[in-house]
């Protein structure tokens, strides 16, 4: 009787030891204590401050997303939980179920002239794949447009490995950081990323 009786209390004790802990875009502060992120009053905010504490998850507890908020980024999972007591991702509050986006809102974009606008990301990958305006998908912007002559293709007169030289090139801004896509053949495209540009040759990294 009296191992029976250790046995349920280290059961009970370890089941009362399980914690929650509440992440939410609206409300979060990433600046708050682990303590304070135990209250859903007080929560954190991010992913990025989810995925830096997860190591300090302990078997049972939850981890609980708001409904209705958008969490941009992904969740790394680097610790597990048990068989009887996992580490559990879940929601709270009312409304959607809390969706975890890839897309990142960028804002504060600048004048560059000719009516276009830059801003900085600095969380994005090196290559963009797709840009949204009010969710609504775009074509990624070229130079020169499709309409324009030879379908939109400017003449390559020499190129290299890491370089071309074209004659359609003077005149033109300066595409450095840009991108730059190549038809080689009429069944292949190459892109890569443009590191200097003179009046009328492009390096490249592939």
């Amino acid at each position: 009787m009296k191992a029976f009786l250790l046995v349920s209390f280290l059961l009970s004790y370890v089941a009362t030891n399980a914690t929650t802990y509440y992440f939410s875009t609206s409300t979060g502060n990433d600046t708050r204590t682990a303590a304070q992120a135990q209250n859903a009053a007080t929560p954190w905010k991010t992913l990025t401050r989810l995925n830096s504490y997860f190591l300090n998850f302990q078997p049972g507890d939850s981890i609980l997303l708001k409904r209705g908020d958008i969490f941009p980024g992904f969740i790394t999972v680097s610790k597990s939980g048990t068989a009887s007591q996992p580490i559990v991702i879940g929601d709270y509050g009312s409304g959607n179920k809390p969706i975890i986006s890839g897309f990142t809102n960028l804002s504060t974009f600048v004048s560059v002239g000719n009516g276009i606008v830059e801003t900085t990301c600095t969380s994005c990958a090196p290559i963009l794949n797709i840009i949204t305006i009010n969710d609504t998908l775009q074509p990624i912007g070229r130079f020169p447009k499709p309409t324009d002559a030879n379908g939109g293709y400017w003449t390559i007169n020499s190129h290299n490995t890491t370089s071309i030289q074209s004659s359609d090139l003077a005149g033109k801004p300066n595409y450095t950081s840009g991108e730059i896509v190549m038809r080689k053949y009429s069944w292949i495209l190459d892109r890569a990323v443009i590191n200097s540009q003179t009046s009328n040759s492009i390096t490249y990294t592939s």
